[in-house]
């Protein structure tokens, strides 16, 4: 019913411009996606700290520093993301058996500030223990850490 031009046989010009588009799009977006990555870990030191911008916690518990020596109290490192001075009210165990010292504690905005956890002498862990941490944070009123043994 139709005639079929013999010039245009075997080409198949709509497929390869969609082809050459989808490439393009993915590229740009690749390259937009890796802009974006390298310019949240550079303005937040590190890509724990953006993702958690990016969620909008105001403070996180970035670490946990096991001490060279055993005697010594294990430090946890609080980050404060926002550009408001979050205060560290209190923290508990569920087991009882984790003392902390250096609270209350005051972090600063964009600053970070340490707690100290050590093991209370009459009790032998052998299992990691649940810290719950108690901020003034909108966000996080409550944080998590795990403390080893």
């Amino acid at each position: 019913m139709f005639a079929q031009d013999s010039t245009l046989d075997g080409l198949d010009i709509p497929r390869t411009c969609f082809r050459s588009f989808a490439i393009r799009a993915i590229i740009g977006g690749a390259v937009i996606f890796t802009v974006i990555f390298l310019s949240a870990v550079f303005i937040f030191g590190s890509i724990y700290r953006a993702l958690a911008a990016l969620r909008g916690d105001e403070v996180i518990i970035e670490s946990v520093i096991l001490p060279s020596d055993a005697s010594q109290p294990l430090s946890i490192v609080a980050v404060n993301l926002s550009s408001n001075e979050v205060i560290i009210v209190g923290a508990e165990s569920g087991c009882g058996c984790i003392e902390f010292g250096g609270l209350p504690a005051k972090v600063p905005p964009r600053g970070s500030c340490v707690i100290y956890a050590r093991n209370e002498p009459e009790f032998k862990r052998t299992v990691a223990s649940k810290a719950v941490i108690y901020t003034t944070s909108r966000t996080n009123p409550r944080m998590v850490a795990i403390v080893p043994p």
